[in-house]
């Protein structure tokens, strides 16, 4: 169906949604791989902010013991 220019289709996929790739294994975390995600902060004692994290930062997040990330 064509409006004013526009090909509007009924059946239209939806985007491809990848999941994110494993976090490093393990035997390859260690002091230096522990990265913090951009603009990563304490708030209040336990509460911290940051901005989306990446692949590289899923151990140090883990390292904090987080009970939920919103």
């Amino acid at each position: 169906m064509e409006m004013s220019g526009l090909d509007l289709r009924k059946h239209e996929k939806p985007p491809r949604i990848r999941p994110l790739p494993s976090p490093l294994p393990p035997a390859a975390c260690n002091e230096a791989a522990l990265v913090p995600p951009l603009n990563f902060a304490m708030v209040h004692d336990g509460i911290f902010r940051s901005g989306f994290p990446d692949t590289s930062n899923f151990w140090f997040l883990k390292s904090l013991n987080l009970r939920s990330i919103v």
